[in-house]
């Protein structure tokens, strides 16, 4: 399984990148990836555009979450399944 994180808005009703958050020891992007990594994911991803992270960039911007889906699923392979999560939900489990 393929696992993606969400995080690509522009965080306007925040006011700050969301994904940078500081959360349990970390940042809400970190977090979150941490929690794919336990899944044993095969692959990672980073939907957004983050120094330092496998980042997938939304080819149409301004659309929210569908615009990160739509970029992922045109750069990937479709031989596994794939799972998005948004980097927003860390009650997650």
């Amino acid at each position: 399984m393929i696992g993606v994180v969400l995080a690509g808005g522009l965080s306007s009703r925040m006011g700050q990148n969301k994904a940078m958050l500081p959360f349990n020891g970390m940042n809400l992007l970190d977090y979150m990836l941490d929690l794919l990594n336990k899944l044993n994911c095969s692959k990672i991803y980073v939907s957004g555009d983050f120094a330092g992270y496998e980042c997938i960039n939304d080819v149409k911007n301004n659309i929210g979450p569908i615009g990160g889906i739509h970029a992922v699923l045109s750069e990937i392979s479709y031989d596994e399944e794939v799972l998005f999560i948004p980097v927003d939900m860390p009650c997650l489990t």
